[in-house]
């Protein structure tokens, strides 16, 4: 008889904490300790105030990143996008695997902490 080796099953990835808010907004959100998405949906007179919340933690964001992915890789670190759309906002990071979690990743987790709830403030 044979004995056939079947790959492990991937991880069940962690489940997306959803929100109404009283605004009208609609808010999803999952967290691992390497990962983090956040997604949103908001009124398009709301899209101003959220560019401006991005440029305080990504002072090169502008609107020309509107409809488009807004990113940045650090080949042995991290990498985040964030994507702007008119009544809709995406964004996440992945930290990389390395032996001692580093400075620039602790920054990236702050950053985007700081932004998810400047946006909630809204």
């Amino acid at each position: 008889m044979k004995v056939i080796n079947t790959p492990q099953a991937p991880p069940t990835p962690p489940v997306a904490k959803t929100q109404h808010l009283p605004n009208g907004w609609v808010h999803a959100k999952s967290m691992t300790d390497t990962s983090y998405s956040f997604s949103c949906t908001f009124d398009s007179d709301a899209q101003k105030k959220i560019i401006k919340c991005i440029r305080e933690e990504f002072d090169s964001f502008s609107k020309e990143f509107i409809n488009k992915v807004f990113s940045k890789v650090v080949s042995s670190e991290y990498a985040y996008a964030i994507e702007l759309k008119d009544t809709e906002l995406k964004m996440g990071y992945e930290l990389f695997p390395i032996e001692t979690k580093s400075k620039k990743q602790q920054k990236v987790k702050k950053r985007f902490k700081k932004l998810e709830k400047a946006i909630m403030n809204l």
